[in-house]
């Protein structure tokens, strides 16, 4: 769709979202963990909105992050809530967009686009008043980044107009957006006893000990100094963003940084867990980029600096 679109940018988020380092209240919290859980919480008041107004699953909600003096704290705040935000929006349904200054908030979502610490958005709309009627980001946004029909362009701002012998003003976008969805829900468990899932050396041991254990049994090895990775085998269905969560029992003589190792699409990313703590659960090492197809996607080490068994237990791999 190719139009230039007079009047306000009718944003559909709810609440404007303000980062830390912004000028106006209230603000997201500059702990990353917090504004992530806020930028859900921002998604589920949005999605209200829109059913209210009669807005369905599948429409594009845009959250407005307003113009801030970036930094490295800043920058990652208000990513980790962009990240929940549209974590969240996909759960619910709805396609996940940014509304922000091209100085700010559009440079860093940019400048993050490869950075699988976050979660890309499905469209950008980019606030530059520089009077051309077109989708160009300017030094703000790389051509290769949101090029496929994501973008919008608030072009020109308190544009005086009359429409219906009524005076105001408005502000002037162009848009090259599409309809779409999101990514549908998609996970998978694989147990170290998974058939073809798990790969261990001669030097993992095998045990029931724990009653925190995921399934009937998990692997363990003492630490030593080389890699000796006991790997989780995956098929996935495409490449894209993926959390990674592992199933570990705890025990105060298990390893207190424990390297699990992902493989994302550029390169292992090692992540170090306490496993003599929140063990019998699900906990997650972040979101990753990783690729499709079958192959070995989460590693545990026993190169550890820490002391105690390592041990492999389970992992999920869910589509973000």
């Amino acid at each position: 769709m190719h139009r230039a679109v007079p009047g306000r940018d009718g944003r559909l988020a709810g609440r404007v979202a303000v980062p830390p380092c912004g000028t106006r209240t209230p603000k997201m919290s500059a702990d990353p963990a917090t504004a992530r859980g806020q930028g859900r919480a921002a998604a589920d008041s949005a999605v209200a909105a829109a059913q209210a107004l009669g807005i369905g699953a599948g429409s594009t909600l845009y959250n407005d992050i307003e113009q801030y003096p970036s930094t490295a704290s800043c920058r990652a705040a208000v990513l980790s809530f962009l990240s929940g935000w549209v974590e969240r929006l996909h759960t619910r349904g709805y396609l996940a967009g940014m509304y922000s200054s091209g100085s700010s908030g559009i440079t860093d979502v940019c400048g993050a686009y490869h950075d699988t610490r976050y979660l890309r958005l499905d469209q950008i709309w980019i606030a530059w008043w520089n009077g051309v009627a077109d989708t160009d980001g300017g030094t703000y946004c790389a051509d290769d980044r949101y090029a496929d029909q994501q973008r919008l362009h608030q072009y020109a701002g308190d544009v005086t107009e009359t429409w219906g012998g009524v005076t105001m003003k408005i502000d002037r976008n162009f848009l090259d957006v599409r309809a779409g969805a999101p990514p549908a829900s998609w996970s998978v468990t694989v147990d170290n006893a998974t058939a073809g899932g798990f790969t261990a050396g001669a030097a993992w041991g095998t045990s029931a000990y724990s009653g925190q254990r995921h399934g009937a049994d998990y692997r363990f090895a003492a630490p030593v100094a080389v890699s000796d990775v006991a790997w989780f085998r995956a098929t996935l269905p495409a490449t894209g963003a993926y959390e990674v969560s592992v199933w570990y029992p705890a025990d105060p003589g298990y390893n207190d940084r424990t390297p699990y190792l992902v493989a994302t699409t550029t390169g292992n990313r090692p992540v170090a867990v306490d496993q003599r703590t929140g063990g019998g659960r699900w906990v997650s090492l972040g979101v990753f980029t990783l690729a499709g197809g079958t192959g070995d996607k989460v590693g545990v080490s026993r190169w550890s600096a820490g002391a105690g068994y390592v041990v492999a237990d389970a992992v999920r791999i869910t589509r973000a």
